[in-house]
């Protein structure tokens, strides 16, 4: 039996709320909210709709659920919550679950200079936020270059017996040694200071005025190092031109769309700069108004995801539920939030140059989009696989002579990278350096809670050979579970585009090198490594860098000590009697590695 929309009707309050469409598998498949819920639903089931992919929504609706609320702004909060929860096929997400980055300054004689992403965690200044990572550590590797600020975690920096490489490389004065004093430092941090606050002309007046000083003393080599830092400021504001003296805390958002696509371009000004921006891409199925769209974003963006609120938004146009949502945003900053439309003056300014970013952003984009769909379509139609196949899930491991093992997941679609749903696996528990070991775990680890149905439309792409392909088919067994799996093992010589592809209950097979599934593969796959040598690196740094921050133990020591043992898995099995036999270490050092590798390892 049909849904019997007239019955329905009759039934609904003109009164505010939200409303979940359902369809015959109980699926919500979109949230709305209503000033008023009669009015809004009655629009939905009318003969002529407005537009076909209305038609298509109402067509699969079975029944609606409403839930009334006392006012519109309670309506627009629940909206946003059951969004979030549910992930309506038919509705947008204009989020991603990222926080901002910061970069901070720590507390102490010698403060380090970091990046940070998250949550005020630790005491100290913060700088920011930045609209993303490429910004913040732009302007932490000026810093490094121009102050030469430490940026070693605290342990390290207590330890060291010899300045790191980043003192050799000209990025560190290298306090850790005491090659720089308390005064000399602090000179550099409140320059550094002054440039995260936006006050780069006073500080490069205060520069110039340090290196004329310098000059009349005769000390010339403090007055270069002065004018180097300048140099290196003035170009970082050439580059940057545009800098807003009035704009103390205020984000610009504007609302591009194209093919489809829709692209919320979001410009951040905090106390005179230019921060950067940030581009939000989505596709959409239903026709959205486009004040609509924003008032989404700015809820979930600033009130879901629980974001640094600024104390004006700049928008192109008003908004029906903008005293609402100005509400909304002033009690979740505790001071008041203004939404500004339509600007004047610096607003109009401010909006046209993001618009100009958007708009570019917005291009490259589709381009991006349409190479991956041309690589998806030709990948299934060369292997014979079935059209099913939504996705590309590529593993990968990545060790060094079997310490610090890691393994990805990344996942691709005819869209490009799902980067939400890449994954990492630290291994344990397998023997060091057994790679057929380490993607079974993987993939149990992966899979475990995965339906058949679901695996059907994956592809699983697999880095390696015949005995990585067994391995996966292997673990897929022990879960009763079977799948598309491929593995693109290196040609002779490991030279691109000789790659051997070996397919489920098929002969391996060579493309050429100009084949366009070649190269979608090859892309998948580099993904694939890239990302798991990034997670094996920080894992190895943190090992080396506990093991490091041992009184007594340079990089020497280190050294030995993993030889001597094999692996740090080994180093932590040992007694202190075992270790205190090797050259050079003794009893009182061997107590204190067993002591670090167990607090922090």
């Amino acid at each position: 039996m049909g849904f019997d929309a007239a019955a329905f009707l009759m039934t609904v309050p003109d009164l505010p709320g939200v409303y979940q469409m359902i369809d015959r598998q109980a699926n919500v498949i979109y949230v709305g909210k209503a000033k008023s819920l009669k009015k809004r639903l009655s629009s939905y089931f009318q003969k002529n709709h407005a537009s076909v992919k209305t038609e298509r929504l109402v067509s699969q609706v079975t029944s609606v659920e409403i839930i009334v609320t006392d006012t519109e702004k309670e309506a627009l909060l629940l909206e946003c919550s059951l969004i979030k929860t549910l992930k309506p096929r038919y509705n947008i997400l204009l989020r991603d679950d990222k926080s901002y980055p910061y970069l901070v300054l720590s507390v102490g004689d010698f403060p380090s200079l970091t990046y940070q992403r998250g949550g005020k965690r630790r005491a100290g200044e913060y700088f920011g936020p930045y609209p993303d990572a490429g910004a913040a550590k732009a302007a932490l590797n000026l810093l490094q270059k121009t102050f030469k600020l430490r940026s070693c975690e605290e342990s390290a920096f207590k330890n060291r017996s010899r300045p790191c490489l980043q003192h050799q490389i000209g990025r560190c004065t290298a306090p850790c040694v005491g090659w720089v004093n308390v005064e000399d430092y602090q000179l550099n941090v409140s320059h550094a200071r002054l440039f995260l606050q936006g006050k780069s002309q006073a500080l490069i007046d205060r520069l110039a005025s340090e290196m004329d000083s310098a000059s009349e003393q005769l000390a010339f080599e403090k007055a270069a190092q002065l004018r180097d830092q300048i140099t290196h400021l003035r170009r970082t504001m050439q580059q940057q031109a545009v800098v807003f003296e009035q704009a103390k805390s205020v984000d610009v958002i504007v609302l591009l769309l194209d093919q489809g696509v829709l692209c919320i371009q979001l410009m951040m000004l905090r106390e005179g700069c230019l921060l950067g921006h940030k581009s939000i891409f989505s596709k959409f199925d239903l026709d959205f108004e486009r004040h609509e769209l924003l008032e989404l974003f700015l809820v979930q963006w600033y009130l879901e995801s629980a974001r640094e609120l600024p104390a004006q938004i700049c928008i192109e146009q008003p908004l029906a539920n903008q005293q609402h949502i100005e509400t909304i945003l002033t009690e979740q900053r505790g001071r008041q939030v203004k939404i500004r439309a339509q600007g004047r003056g610096l607003a109009k300014k401010w909006l046209a140059l993001a618009s100009h970013n958007g708009l570019q952003a917005l291009k490259t984009h589709l381009a991006k989009n349409t190479h991956y769909q041309y690589g998806f379509t030709e990948c299934l139609a060369e292997l014979g696989l079935s059209e099913a196949i939504s996705q590309i899930e590529c593993f990968d491991v990545s060790h060094t002579m079997g310490q610090a093992t890691v393994a990805s997941c990344v996942v691709f679609n005819c869209d490009g990278p799902l980067k939400k749903e890449y994954r990492r696996f630290n291994i344990a528990g397998v023997k060091p350096g057994d790679d057929y070991a380490a993607l079974a775990d993987s993939i149990l680890r992966r899979y475990q809670k995965i339906t058949q149905y679901e695996l059907d439309t994956r592809l699983l792409l697999i880095d390696g050979g015949r005995g990585q392909f067994n391995a996966v088919v292997t673990a897929l067994n022990v879960l009763n579970l079977t799948a598309q799996v491929l593995a693109i093992s290196k040609g002779p010589g490991r030279r691109p585009g000789l790659e051997v592809l070996h397919l489920y209950g098929g002969e391996a097979r060579v493309l050429s090198a100009d084949n366009a599934a070649l190269h979608f593969l090859q892309r998948v796959r580099d993904e694939a490594h890239r990302f798991a040598i990034e997670g094996h690196r920080a894992k190895r740094g943190k090992i080396t860098s506990v093991i490091e921050s041992i009184a007594g133990v340079g990089p020497k020591r280190r050294k030995t000590l993993l030889h001597s043992f094999g692996g740090l898995q080994e180093l932590k099995q040992a007694r202190v009697e075992d270790i205190a036999r090797i050259d050079g270490i003794g009893d009182a050092l061997a107590q204190r590695i067993v002591q670090a590798l167990k607090d922090k390892v």
